[in-house]
């Protein structure tokens, strides 16, 4: 009878214990360790934890994104003022291109140099780069006032040669339509008479002009004046010259 009552309260503390931990297990519904609401852990705990988690992560890298990219502005004032600073304060090793006033009746000019005149005939003995009209002007040539022009090369402006004379030295001195004995006569010129040389490109034979006749005489018999000028000029120059 004994035994009958000893196995009746070990089945009623079984059942009490069973009771007991179904009951402790149903107070830990919806926790971190229940499989049978994971989903639901998921979305309402560990999903938020996440989120969080990266928005702190975001949060950090962008202001440490923020702070280097404020340095590297602060580090290009400072060196784009500095640059600005030693420009200014920086000596002055070149003379300013600009242009100078010259006057003379003979001006060496190195390639490059710029010319405007401002008076005066002056030729140069190279030709130049007329950069006003867009064109070359041959050597020779008279310039043009208020014309700038560039050397091409080394050259030397002087004064443009006045008209080339001369005087007869024995007549009458037949004037003829060509330079050539072959051509007719045209006209003739007494000894003494003063005449202007148009031509000399044609060897023993001067194209002259005594105001009345033109035609081609013998140069033997034309004793030439000394060549004169137009006298000094003045001009603007700026690169390489010399007066």
């Amino acid at each position: 009878m004994k035994q009958k009552w000893e196995i009746a309260i070990a089945a009623g503390c079984a059942a009490l214990a069973i009771t007991g931990a179904y009951a402790a297990a149903a107070a830990a519904a919806g926790s971190e360790g229940d499989p049978l609401v994971t989903l639901g852990y998921l979305k309402n705990v560990f999903t938020g934890q996440v989120q969080t988690m990266v928005d702190e992560t975001v949060a950090a890298e962008k202001e440490q994104a923020q702070t280097q990219l404020d340095a590297a502005i602060q580090d290009w004032d400072a060196q784009v003022s500095q640059a600005v600073s030693d420009a200014l304060n920086r000596p002055q090793t070149e003379t300013p291109a600009v242009f100078t006033s010259v006057s003379g009746e003979k001006v060496s000019v190195t390639t490059g140099c710029e010319i405007i005149v401002r008076s005066g005939s002056p030729v140069c003995s190279v030709a130049l780069i007329d950069q006003t009209d867009g064109a070359t002007l041959a050597a020779g040539s008279v310039l043009k006032a208020n014309h700038l022009y560039l050397a091409a090369s080394d050259g030397v402006l002087s004064p443009k040669p006045g008209d080339l004379t001369g005087v007869v030295k024995d007549g009458p001195l037949n004037v003829r339509s060509g330079a050539g004995k072959t051509y007719s006569r045209v006209g003739t010129l007494q000894k003494g008479a003063a005449v202007k040389v148009l031509d000399r490109s044609t060897a023993g034979w001067y194209k002259v002009s005594d105001g009345t006749i033109t035609g081609y005489v013998s140069s033997d018999y034309i004793t030439l004046n000394p060549v004169g000028s137009s006298g000094p000029f003045g001009l603007m120059l700026r690169g390489g010259y010399t007066v």
